[in-house]
């Protein structure tokens, strides 16, 4: 996973907005060989792919504190076989849409940079 910060410099008055987001691209796949008898073998193939693309806008409420909304999606899709066929087994595909409150808190190392700590949670109206 990796995570995109749009903040070109740190603006940490009281009164400012800035923008931040998450982009994270995920995959797997599994192979699992498991021995049914002594003659046969049957393989199961897990395939996983998941994206999720999360931009925030945020508020400094004092010159350290800011509060922030995240507002955006992940898409989650799993493929399971069964076999060196690909034998079809099963498939999960799903779309969440994603409602992400923050807080953060800064700390000036200097004139030009900061590092914050933060504090989310992640709501997934719907069901899965």
């Amino acid at each position: 996973m990796f995570v995109f910060d749009t903040n070109a410099q740190v603006q940490t008055q009281k009164g400012t907005f800035f923008l931040t987001g998450e982009i994270s691209f995920y995959r797997n796949k599994a192979e699992i060989k498991s021995r049914q008898n002594s003659i046969t073998s049957i393989f199961e193939i897990q395939m996983e792919t998941s994206f999720t693309f999360l931009p925030s806008v945020g508020y400094m409420l004092t010159d350290n504190w800011a509060i922030g909304l995240g507002l955006g999606f992940e898409r989650e899709y799993a493929r399971f076989f069964i076999d060196d066929f690909d034998n079809f087994l099963e498939d999960y595909n799903t779309i969440l849409f994603i409602i992400s409150p923050f807080a953060r808190y800064y700390y000036g190392l200097n004139e030009k940079l900061s590092i914050f700590d933060q504090s989310n949670f992640l709501l997934t109206p719907g069901d899965r």
